[in-house]
């Protein structure tokens, strides 16, 4: 009669096995709310560089281009005239929403790159940080800053 030598795993080894596997597993989770703040400072720092884009091809065309912000879809739309087709349409879909008292809904710049008229545009973002995009009248200088709570 022959015996069979099996070799097997304690419950001990098992449990000490598991731990170190769910030690190593929560140390490379990343951190999601890192990331969700890192998505909404990119998308105010896409709408910086839109409206940018928007100065310099009226700059560069000759033509009046326009930014309309439609606070029911949370998003911005470019046009080069009233009627054209968009040339972007932007929602923010990262906790950065338009706030909504904001003083004009639409930014024009003129063939000169410089503002229509001067505006503002408010935001917020999931944590209630409210942020106010301006346009300088003369300079069509476009700043982006967080107001006070």
């Amino acid at each position: 009669m022959k015996i069979d030598n099996r070799v097997a795993y304690t419950l001990m080894e098992l449990l000490l096995v598991l731990a170190i596997l769910s030690i190593i597993s929560l140390l490379t989770i990343p951190n999601t709310k890192f990331f969700l703040n890192m998505r909404e400072q990119q998308e105010l720092n896409e709408l910086k560089k839109d409206l940018l884009y928007a100065r310099n091809r009226a700059i560069v065309e000759g033509r009046s281009y326009f930014v309309y912000f439609d606070r029911e879809r949370n998003q911005y739309i470019i046009r080069y005239s009233e009627t054209s087709p968009p040339v972007k349409v932007k929602e923010f879909k990262h906790g950065i929403k338009i706030w909504k008292d904001n003083s004009t809904s639409i930014l024009r710049f003129n063939a000169n790159g410089r503002p229509g008229e001067s505006g503002s545009i408010y935001l917020v973002d999931r944590k209630n940080n409210r942020y106010k995009l301006s346009l300088t009248p003369a300079t069509g200088r476009i700043e982006l800053g967080i107001l006070d709570k």
